[in-house]
C-alpha cells in the first residue's frame, strides 16, 4: 500500500510568525502530495496548530534551539537568553541523537525546519535532505548580543556549523543576507491573502460609523500600554485595553484575516507574521519599537515601498485625537502594487525536489 511523503517539521518555539508561515508551507505540500505526512517536532503548542492547521499531523514536544527569552513583549532580556543557551546547550547531543533515531523509524523522506540549526544536523546524521525556510537566522540573533556575554560566541558559532549541513535554505523578504548555508534559493512571501466580503464582515462586527477602525494584533500582555478608542474604533486581540477598546471574543482568533480586512489599520509589535500579511493584504501598520529584536530592524526595513507603515508611541496610542489623525494619515498615503505572496506554493515545490519527490514520483515509497 502506498503512502505519501514523510515530512519531518522542526519549529522554533519562539513567536507566532514561525507557526503561521509554516501552516501555509504544509497546505501548500499537502496541494502537490494529497498523502503527506506531517511530522512536527516543536515546543509550539498544539492548540495553536490545531486551531490553524487543518490537516492530520503528528506533534511531538522536541527542542532543539533555546531560542531567545523575553522580558515583555517589546523586549529581551539578554541575560535570561544566555542562562537559556547555557542550559539548553549539554542537551544538545542528546537530543540530536534521538531526533536521528526518530527520523530512520519513521521512514522520514526530508526534514523541514524554521529555524533550530540542530534540526539541520540531525537530518545529516540520519541521512536525509533537510530543507531551512527563514527570514533570519539565530546566529545573526545571537551575533548582536556576544558583547554582553560571550556565550553568545559560542552560540554563533555552533549555529552556523550546524546551518552549514543543510541541503537547502529558503530565503523569505524581510531578512537578512544569508551566507551560512551551502545553497540559498529566494522565495517570494509565505503569507496569506484575503479574499473576502469586507462590508459583510465589517457588519458582523458591528462597524457602523466613518471612524477609523485599528486592529490591534498584540497576542502577549502589553503591560503599561493603554489606547484611547473614542475617536478610533479599536479590534483587540489579547490583552490590550483603554477606553472604547473592544476585546475581540476567541472565535475571532481563527478569522484573523478577515478582521485584518475589515480593519483599515494594524496595531503590532514588528513580527514576520504580521507584517507579511499586511503587505500581502495592503493594509497599512503602526508598529510599536522592541528592545533587543534585532530582526525588528530588518522588518521595518522591509515594509518600506511595501506597504504604508509608521511607528507610534505609548503616549499617541493614549491620546485618542493624536492617534485618529495617525491612522487616518496612513490611510491616505498610497498602497503599492499587490505583493507576490506565492512563497508557500514555491516552498512545497523545492522541499519535494530537494526529497526526490517530484516529477510525480510524489508516492515512492510503499
Amino acid at each position: 500500500m502506498s503512502r505519501g511523503p514523510a515530512v519531518a517539521y522542526y519549529l522554533s518555539g519562539h513567536g507566532f510568525g514561525h507557526a503561521t508561515r509554516a501552516v501555509l508551507v504544509m497546505e501548500a505540500l499537502h496541494r502537490l502530495a494529497p498523502g503527506v505526512q506531517l511530522h512536527i517536532r516543536s515546543t509550539v503548542q498544539e492548540s495553536l496548530l490545531r486551531k490553524y492547521l487543518r490537516l492530520p499531523f503528528t506533534l511531538e514536544r522536541v527542542q532543539l534551539d533555546s531560542t531567545v527569552i523575553e522580558r515583555s513583549i517589546f523586549a529581551v532580556d539578554v541575560p535570561a537568553t544566555a542562562a537559556a543557551y547555557r542550559a539548553w546547550a549539554p542537551t544538545r547531543e542528546v537530543t540530536i541523537a534521538a531526533e536521528t533515531a526518530s527520523m530512520r523509524s519513521a521512514g522520514i523522506d526530508v526534514t523541514v525546519f524554521d529555524v533550530p540549526p540542530a534540526a539541520a544536523a540531525a537530518s545529516a546524521a540520519a541521512g536525509i535532505p533537510s530543507v531551512a525556510i527563514t527570514n533570519f537566522t539565530w546566529d545573526y540573533i545571537y551575533d548582536d548580543y556576544r558583547a554582553e556575554d560571550p556565550v553568545f560566541a559560542e552560540a554563533v558559532r555552533q549555529c552556523r556549523a550546524d546551518y552549514a549541513l543543510a541541503d537547502l535554505a529558503l530565503q523569505l523578504p524581510l531578512g537578512h543576507t544569508f551566507d551560512q548555508f551551502r545553497r540559498t534559493v529566494a522565495v517570494p512571501l509565505v503569507a496569506r491573502r484575503t479574499a473576502v466580503d469586507r462590508e459583510a464582515i465589517r457588519a458582523e462586527l458591528g462597524i457602523h460609523d466613518s471612524r477609523p477602525v485599528l486592529v490591534v494584533a498584540l497576542r502577549g500582555a502589553a503591560t503599561g500600554l493603554s489606547v484611547d478608542g473614542r475617536d478610533v474604533q479599536v479590534l483587540s486581540f489579547g490583552e490590550l485595553d483603554g477606553p472604547g477598546v473592544r476585546r475581540l471574543e476567541p472565535a475571532w482568533d481563527q478569522r484573523f484575516s478577515e478582521v485584518l480586512a475589515a480593519g483599515d489599520v494594524v496595531l503590532s509589535k514588528p513580527g514576520y507574521g504580521v507584517c507579511s500579511e499586511c503587505i500581502a493584504n495592503g493594509k497599512p501598520l503602526l508598529h510599536l519599537p522592541r528592545t533587543g529584536f534585532r530582526e525588528a530592524d530588518l522588518l521595518v526595513r522591509g515594509m518600506d515601498g511595501a506597504v504604508p507603515h509608521a511607528q507610534i508611541d505609548a503616549e499617541t496610542l493614549a491620546d485618542g485625537t493624536r492617534l485618529a489623525l495617525v491612522c487616518r494619515d496612513l490611510m491616505q498615503s498610497p498602497v503599492p502594487p499587490s505583493a507576490d505572496v506565492s512563497g508557500a506554493d514555491a516552498c512545497a515545490r523545492m522541499i519535494l525536489e530537494v526529497a526526490g519527490l517530484a516529477n510525480g514520483d510524489l508516492y515512492r515509497r510503499g
